[in-house]
C-alpha cells in the first residue's frame, strides 16, 4: 500500500501520521488525473439524467373530436369560399353573394363552433396552446361571417383579392389546428 521507511519510524513519527502523509501524497499525485476524468464523467452523465429522468408534457394529448371536426370544417369552408368567390365574380349587382343565400352554411358553421367551444371548455391547463388555436379559428370564422353579413364581399376585382386574403388566413388557422393535432397524435 505505502512504503513506510525506517527513518520515519526512527524520527519518532507514529504510524498513523506516516500513513496520513503517504495517502495525501498519493491523492495529490492522482488529483491531476482524477479531476478531469470526474468532470468528463459528470458532463456525460448530466445530459443523460436530464433527458431520461422524466417525461415532461407541455400540452395535452391528441383530441380526436377536434382533429376530425377541424378537417371537416376546413373542407366545408373551402367549398363555401369557392361558391362565394364564384358569386362575387358575377356582375349581378351583388345579389348572388347575399348573406341569405349562404345562411345554411353559416348555420352549420355555428353548430361546429359550438362544438369547438365545448372542446375548449373540456381542455385542461396544459392545453393552453390548443385552446388558443381553437379560439383563434373560431374568431376568424366569426369575423368572416360578420364581414359577409355586413356586405363586405361585393363585386369588383379589388374585393376578390381581399376575399382571397381572408380565405388564406382562415385556411392558415385551420392548418395550425390540424398540424398540432397530428403532432400530438404522433407523440402519444
Amino acid at each position: 500500500m505505502c512504503n513506510i521507511k525506517q527513518h520515519d519510524l526512527l524520527a519518532g513519527r507514529s504510524i498513523k501520521k506516516i500513513m496520513a502523509a503517504a495517502t495525501s501524497k498519493t491523492l495529490l499525485k492522482n488529483h491531476r488525473v482524477v479531476r478531469p476524468a470526474l468532470r468528463l464523467f459528470l458532463l456525460c452523465l448530466l445530459p443523460l439524467l436530464l433527458l431520461c429522468g422524466c417525461k415532461v408534457t407541455l400540452i395535452s394529448g391528441y383530441n380526436q373530436i377536434v382533429a376530425e371536426n377541424a378537417v371537416q370544417m376546413q373542407q366545408d369552408f373551402n367549398v363555401h369560399a369557392a361558391r362565394l368567390l364564384r358569386a362575387i365574380g358575377t356582375s349581378d349587382n351583388n345579389k348572388d353573394q347575399a348573406f341569405t343565400n349562404f345562411q345554411d352554411y353559416y348555420d352549420h358553421l355555428n353548430a361546429d363552433t359550438v362544438l369547438l367551444h365545448g372542446c375548449i371548455n373540456q381542455l385542461g391547463q396544459k392545453s393552453k396552446l390548443v385552446s388558443s388555436q381553437l379560439q383563434n379559428l373560431i374568431t376568424v370564422l366569426a369575423r368572416f361571417e360578420d364581414a359577409h353579413f355586413r356586405g363586405m364581399f361585393t363585386d369588383g376585382p379589388g374585393n376578390v383579392q381581399a376575399f382571397q386574403t381572408n380565405v388564406n388566413g382562415i385556411n392558415n388557422a385551420f392548418a395550425s389546428v390540424i398540424f398540432l393535432q397530428e403532432k400530438l397524435k404522433a407523440a402519444e
